[in-house]
């Protein structure tokens, strides 16, 4: 590239260290250099916000998973407590889990309404219906504990075979299993005993009527 000397004015390449025509020194502009750091500072930036998105991703991600996994444990349990504990741990759910959940306490929570009414009863026929309602409620070990205990009452009050035979068919893994094959054999004998008994009597009462119908009247 050709620049005019500072000093004479001749034409001169820009490439040469002195004027040919007067032999000032030409002054070289100095070549730009790259602004390296610039361009290592907007990379570094530039991967810093990476990192970070990267980050924020990953973090989104296994907050997901914990959520998910938390819902999935919290509808298969029976503890409205536990259901309570997610909705306050994860207040930003999806708000189909969050309805779901709440939806499931409010269920729980009949359930123990419905018990607590079976179970203030007292009557054998409430408690089967609350096991019919809810098949798969925590409370009916005890419902079948309490009919149990009902059947019991029940065969002790009648007292007779038959009573403790239906305790038995009913309750073949009963809490008064034992007792009620102890009382069973006693009921058969004493039913047994009574039934001699009232056979001994019908047969007396045959002898005498047969006896009073063979005196003969005596003639005066």
């Amino acid at each position: 590239m050709l620049i005019n000397c500072p000093e004479c004015g001749h034409q001169v390449s820009d490439q040469a260290a002195t004027c040919p025509s007067c032999g000032i020194a030409i002054a070289k502009k100095p070549k730009k250099k790259k602004n390296v750091g610039r361009i290592v500072l907007v990379a570094s930036f530039v991967l810093a916000v990476i990192i970070v998105a990267a980050g924020i991703f990953i973090y989104n991600r296994q907050e997901e998973q914990n959520e998910l996994h938390a819902y999935e444990r919290a509808m298969q349990s029976d503890q409205p407590a536990v259901l309570q504990n997610y909705l306050d741990m994860f207040t930003q759910a999806p708000q189909a889990h969050r309805d779901s959940v709440a939806s499931r306490i409010t269920q729980l929570r009949q359930v123990d309404v419905d018990w607590e009414n079976a179970l203030m009863s007292g009557l054998k026929s409430e408690l089967e219906r609350f096991m019919q309602r809810h098949p798969n409620s925590v409370h009916n070990v005890e419902a079948r504990l309490q009919i149990d205990s009902l059947d019991w009452v029940a065969a002790c009050a009648a007292n007779t075979s038959e009573a403790y035979q239906a305790y038995l068919t009913n309750h073949y893994e009963g809490a008064h299993y034992d007792e009620a094959m102890n009382a069973y054999d006693h009921a058969r004998e004493v039913e047994e005993a009574r039934r001699r008994q009232a056979v001994q009597d019908s047969i007396r009462r045959v002898d005498s009527i047969r006896q009073a119908s063979l005196i003969i009247p005596v003639e005066e």
